[in-house]
């Protein structure tokens, strides 16, 4: 599966197609955290939409943020959605209208993208063994502990920002628009959800 992922769009999945070229912009925020690689493998799907692939798939992100606030960014081929990093998880939600064969008839479905990633220091992800470790969004990371010890992901005293890999999912909804109202031509794809495991390693 390739992606397509540029200004005015956002969303990974539930699209099929070739890249497409965008214009590259500077990055937000005051601190680049890592350009990760990631590897997302589809784990639950509760439909059967003729879009949607089952396949996992790759992509790649930069991540920044400014320091010392829970701003970030995740920027794709000159897309820059905004998410909240508290220290440890970062959380991105961006929405995109879609339109799927099966619900032809309504045109105002958007696909809702929840990316959530704990970002792994390497102290953490030295003890996850190189990895990510299982269960990183419930208690999976290795909790800091000081100097010396396990440390949080974040700026180091030389410069550069600590993080070698982003362990959490992906979860794509799909929901009725702001101006569908109750149209019964969308209620198929409604409520059409899919989730993803994703690991990613920084380049």
């Amino acid at each position: 599966m390739t992606v397509r992922w540029c200004k005015g769009s956002g969303v990974v999945l539930f699209s099929a197609v070739a890249v497409v070229a965008c214009n590259p912009t500077q990055l937000p925020g005051d601190e680049e955290m890592g350009k990760v690689a990631f590897h997302a493998e589809p784990y639950e799907v509760t439909c059967e939409l003729a879009e949607l692939s089952r396949a996992p798939f790759d992509f790649e992100a930069t991540l920044t943020h400014n320091k010392g606030t829970d701003e970030a960014w995740v920027t794709l081929n000159g897309f820059s959605r905004p998410a909240t990093f508290d220290g440890q998880v970062l959380t991105s939600v961006q929405s995109a209208t879609r339109f799927f064969q099966q619900c032809e008839a309504c045109s105002q479905l958007v696909v809702e993208e929840t990316l959530v990633m704990s970002l792994l220091s390497k102290s953490q992800t030295d003890a996850a063994g190189g990895d990510c470790p299982a269960n990183p969004l419930d208690g999976g990371v290795a909790v800091p502990t000081g100097e010396g010890g396990i440390t949080a992901p974040g700026t180091t005293s030389v410069g550069g920002f600590d993080m070698l890999r982003a362990c959490g999912e992906v979860i794509d909804v799909v929901k009725a628009g702001p101006d569908a109202g109750e149209d019964p031509h969308c209620t198929a794809c409604v409520g059409c959800q899919m989730r993803s495991v994703l690991k990613g390693a920084r380049q």
